[in-house]
């Protein structure tokens, strides 16, 4: 849901920066695939404090976030305007491979 700079910045630290992307600061994507929000409790999860501490440790840092903090994501790969691959992340800081997702090794359409 932040801006199109953000996504390249963020895709390119992961080495996907030929990866497409969308900028969706309404999130009119997540609605259309069906992407909920994380409960008010889930800020009580000591798994997020553990995921949270691991990033500072890792030199993230703190910053601004952009967007809903309690949207869920998901990755969806797309071949010829279908669906083929998909991840619905359980939690707000779930890390899929993503990289194992992107890939294109002839996806069996879903």
């Amino acid at each position: 849901m932040g801006t199109c700079e953000a996504g390249e910045a963020m895709l390119s630290r992961h080495g996907l920066a030929d990866a497409h992307h969308f900028s969706d600061p309404d999130a009119r994507l997540y609605k259309a695939f069906g992407l909920g929000r994380a409960g008010p409790l889930f800020l009580l999860d000591p798994a997020l404090l553990l995921r949270g501490w691991h990033a500072m440790w890792a030199g993230h840092g703190l910053g601004v976030p952009e967007g809903d903090v309690m949207r869920l994501a998901g990755v969806f790969l797309l071949v010829d305007g279908r669906v083929v691959r998909q991840h619905r992340l359980a939690t707000v800081y779930e890390r899929p491979d993503y990289r194992a997702l992107a890939a294109v090794d002839p996806p069996t359409p879903l």
